[in-house]
C-alpha cells in the first residue's frame, strides 16, 4: 500500500509527447459527493511543449467531466515556473461543480492551454482524457434544509460566532440584557383579557373600578373598599 505523509503533494505528471496525464496510485479519490475545495491536484508539466509553446504565457484550464456526466472548465491561477526554468506547475480546486452526483463515479479530466492569438483565444495544447473517482456519501443536507429552511445555517453562524468569542461576566449580562430587549418575554407569556405584560416586562393583572353584573375582570381592593363603604352606610340607614 502506498503511504503519504500528510500535507504533502503528489503532483500529477503530464508527458507532453504523449499527451498523457499520469496520475499516482494515492491520487486517483478525487473527493466524495457535494465536496466543495476540499481536495486540490497539483499539476507538473515542462514549460516548453509542442513548436516552443511557453506554457508559463498561456492560460492553463483544466476540462472536466463531472460525476453527474455534465461539463466544467476550471482556470488554473497559480502557474509558475519552478526553480531550473524547465518545468510550470499549476493546480486544480475540486468544487462541488465535480461532485454533483451521489454515486459512485469516475471524474473524466484533461488539460487545455490557450493563448491569445490574432485577438482570440486558441487552443494550443492538449492532453488526452484520464481518470479519477468520486464517491457517493450520506447527505442529508438537502432533506433538513427543506424542512427547516435557513435556521439551521442561523444557529450554526450563532454557535461559531459564541465559540469565537470570550465573554466577561459583565460582558455576558449585557448580552442577555441585548437579547431580553430583542426578544420581549412577551413572546413567550399567554396573555388574555385580565392579564397582560407591561413595558417593562412585568406579568400585572387587568382590573375593574366598580362591580358590575357583566363584569368578568377582577375587582381592585379600592373598588371592594368603596362596594364595602357603601354597604355599611346602607345598613346604617336600615
Amino acid at each position: 500500500m502506498t503511504t503519504v505523509t500528510a500535507g504533502e503533494r503528489r503532483q500529477l505528471v503530464i508527458n507532453p509527447s504523449k499527451r498523457e496525464i499520469i496520475v499516482p496510485k494515492s491520487e486517483r479519490v478525487f473527493g466524495a459527493y457535494n465536496e466543495n475545495g476540499v481536495e486540490r491536484k497539483y499539476f507538473l508539466c515542462p514549460r516548453i511543449v509542442r513548436n516552443n509553446v511557453d506554457l508559463s504565457e498561456c492560460f492553463i484550464f483544466i476540462n472536466y467531466i463531472s460525476s453527474g456526466g455534465n461539463y466544467g472548465q476550471y482556470l488554473c491561477e497559480d502557474v509558475e515556473i519552478t526553480p531550473d526554468n524547465a518545468c510550470v506547475t499549476f493546480s486544480w480546486s475540486l468544487t462541488d461543480n465535480v461532485f454533483d452526483e451521489n454515486k459512485d463515479a469516475t471524474i473524466y479530466f484533461s488539460m487545455q492551454a490557450k493563448q491569445i492569438i490574432d485577438e482570440e483565444l486558441d487552443v494550443v495544447f492538449s492532453t488526452k482524457s484520464t481518470q479519477g473517482k468520486s464517491y457517493a456519501t450520506i447527505d442529508a443536507t438537502n432533506a433538513i434544509q427543506e424542512k427547516y429552511a435557513d435556521v439551521i445555517l442561523q444557529m450554526l453562524g450563532r454557535i461559531k460566532n459564541l465559540e469565537n468569542t470570550s465573554l466577561s461576566g459583565e460582558e455576558l449580562q449585557k448580552a442577555v440584557a441585548k437579547y431580553m430587549v430583542d426578544n420581549p418575554i412577551e413572546k413567550s407569556i399567554k396573555t388574555n383579557e385580565s392579564l397582560y405584560v407591561t413595558a417593562d416586562g412585568k406579568l400585572a393583572v387587568k382590573t375593574a373600578d366598580v362591580a358590575e353584573a357583566d363584569n368578568t375582570l377582577p375587582i381592585s381592593s379600592g373598588a371592594v373598599h368603596v362596594q364595602i363603604g357603601n354597604i355599611n352606610t346602607l345598613l346604617e340607614t336600615i
